[in-house]
Order: C-alpha cells, then structure tokens, then sequence
C-alpha cells in the first residue's frame, strides 16, 4: 500500500508538471487523478501476474490495461519531447504584426529622427507600425550602427535587438553584411513610397529621372551601380524569413530525439547482454558445481516454500530448488498436481538426488511416494 500511494503521488506530480511546461495545446486538461490512479493501478495489477490469463475475460482485462498503460505512456511521453527539440534559430516571425506579438523578447532598434520612424508615428494609434514607434525603441545614430549591434547582440541583457527601417536599407545591410535576416517584405516600404511619392515635386521627380537618363547615356550609371553596390555579397531575397521556412523542421532540430532513442536501443541492447551472460556465467557454475552434500540416488528431507501450477519450490540445505509436477507423482502420466498429491506450503517431503540436468545444469529430484 505504501508503494501505491508513493507511486500514485510521485506520477500526479510528474503528470502535473508535463502539463504546466507542456507547449503541446489541448482543449482540455491533459492531466486527471483519474488517469494518474488508473495508470498506477493497471501498473500495479500487471506486475503481480505471475501465471498467463486462460479464461477471455482475463485476456480482455489484460489488454486494456496494457493498451490503457502504453496510451498514457506515448502521450504524457510525447509531451516532453520538445525538450529535446532544438529551436529555430531564425526569427519566429515573418511579417510587423508577428513582431509586435513577440516584442518582449527583442529590442527595437531605429535611426534617431529618420523617415521611417516618422512615418511609423504617423500612422493611425491602432495601427501595429505606430504600436512598435511607441514601444518606445532604443535609437541608433545611424544605420551601420544598427546593423553592427545586430550582428554582434551587443545590448546589455537577454533580448535580441532588431532594426526596423525601409525595405531598401534593410535588404542592403543584410545583403552586405550575409548574416543577417529580414522579415516583413515592402510592409513598410510600401507605405513610405506612397508617401514619399506624393509630397515629392513633379518638377523634382522630372529633374531626378533626367539626371538618371544622363548618367545612363554616357556609360557611368553602371559604374555607379558597381562603386555603391558591389559590397552586396548575397542576394537580399536569401535572407527574407518566409513562412514555410518557419514551420519546416530540420533534422538538426531534432537530433536530440533520435540520440535519447538510439541511447535507449543502446542501453537496451547492452541490458540484454548483460542478462545473456549472467545466464551462461551461472548455467556453466551450476554444470560445474560439485554439492559434497548432495549424494546421487540418495533421499532427502525438504520443506516445500511455493507452489505454482507447473510445480513446487523446496528448500533444500540453504537453496532453493524447484520440481516439476511430473516429478511429483510416481505415476508421470496422470499429470498430478500438488494439490492433487495433497502438499502445501510449509510441509516436508521426501526427495531423491537423480543428478544435474546435462543440459541446463539444473538439478534434478524426485519426490518419493
């Protein structure tokens, strides 16, 4: 009763817990005092079956508790699985919204008094790009100084920083730098060249595309473009975090999983070696045993300590040895049980030595009628 009760209070506390750390989302409670005294239960139950079930209604009995105990074992199993899971290394999000939501855990960063804040500020208060202007964000002198404490996370604490800007700078520091990465294609830019659009001169907007003209007439818009350009080591549109990219998951990820398992097969495999040869090692010590006491043809007095129903466990000079039922009976034919020959636990007989089992090593007796 105690190891009931120690085993009913140790597994309520572990299946309270897997449900509180759990990520895995139910739309009930995963745990029950229910579930956890039926798991100890069936447990309990099946370890004290020592003979095979005959009738079927012990069979079905014995099947759903072995299938009710291998459910709960998967399911609660599972549920600690992704404490092995590695997790992405990319940002958990792929557009401004998804960043608002996570925004506890980084630390926005913007240019002091540039276009895009403003914009940011500009928008409607239940807009999500105002909601990130009035985090409030840690601002940076300059865009270069934003993109450097990306790479080396060099702000004091655990938060990740993250830059907020136009499509254009980000896609050409990320590009530059190749370690880093962008979510939130044109959200922002979008709305920045709208507005820039309009409140930019037409006659402006003439002269700028003239100038472009120019520059492409004598041959030196190219060489611009490879001057300013050329730093771009990979393409902005490989480090855009997309969607599916998020939700995939790679095998490194989950790499933890499959070393537990291949540790378990490991251990296992090595259990049942050490079983094998503790085997051998006492088959061959019971072949080689030489009992001085024990005398071939000879009768002996021992108590009989358990009986089951293929035979009887006597005490014979300190050891404990078993006989078959046919061994019981002077008649083998008649397949006499103990308690058809009328010997219970705690009675003496009367056995005779025949020798060790050439085989096995085991010895063997014969009870005297």
């Amino acid at each position: 009763w105690f190891a009931i009760i120690a085993a009913f209070i140790i597994l309520s506390a572990t299946l309270y817990l897997t449900d509180k750390i759990s990520p895995n989302d139910y739309k009930r409670p995963k745990f029950s005092v229910a579930k956890a005294a039926f798991f100890v239960y069936s447990s309990f139950v099946m370890s004290k079956l020592k003979s095979s079930a005959v009738k079927p209604s012990s069979r079905i009995f014995i099947l759903i508790l072995w299938f009710a105990s291998l459910m709960y074992c998967t399911t609660y199993g599972t549920n600690y699985f992704f404490l092995l899971i590695r997790t992405n290394p990319n940002l958990p999000f792929t557009n401004m919204q998804g960043l608002y939501d996570e925004r506890d855990n980084y630390e926005l960063l913007m240019v002091q008094n540039s276009t895009e804040y403003a914009l940011m500020r500009a928008q409607n208060s239940s807009s999500v790009y105002w909601k990130l202007a009035a985090s409030p964000p840690t601002f940076v002198p300059s865009i270069e100084a934003a993109a450097n404490i990306v790479k080396n996370s060099t702000l004091p604490g655990r938060k990740k920083p993250i830059y907020i800007g136009d499509e254009l700078s980000v896609n050409y520091y990320a590009a530059g730098v190749c370690e880093l990465k962008s979510a939130g294609k044109g959200e922002l830019s979008r709305s920045m060249h709208i507005v820039l659009s309009s409140s930019l001169d037409k006659n402006l907007i003439s002269n700028i595309n003239n100038r472009i003209q120019e520059l492409s007439d004598r041959g030196e818009l190219e060489q611009i473009k490879n001057n300013y350009w050329s730093v771009l080591l990979c393409s902005a549109s490989e480090n855009l975090i997309t969607y599916s990219e998020l939700t995939e998951v790679t095998i490194d990820q989950v790499a933890g999983i499959f070393m537990v398992l291949a540790g378990a097969f490991v251990l296992s495999f090595l259990v049942v070696a050490m079983e094998y040869i503790g085997y051998i090692i006492g088959l061959q010590v019971q072949r080689t045993r030489a009992d001085p006491d024990l005398e071939f043809n000879k009768a002996y007095r021992a108590l009989v300590t358990s009986i089951t129903p293929t035979g009887v466990y006597v005490k014979l000079h300190g050891e404990k040895e078993f006989i078959p039922n046919q061994m019981l009976s002077p008649d083998a034919s008649k397949g006499m049980t103990a308690s058809d020959l009328q010997i219970s636990c705690g009675s003496m007989i009367e056995i005779t030595y025949l020798g060790n089992d050439p085989a096995e090593g085991y010895r063997i007796f014969h009870r005297r009628g």
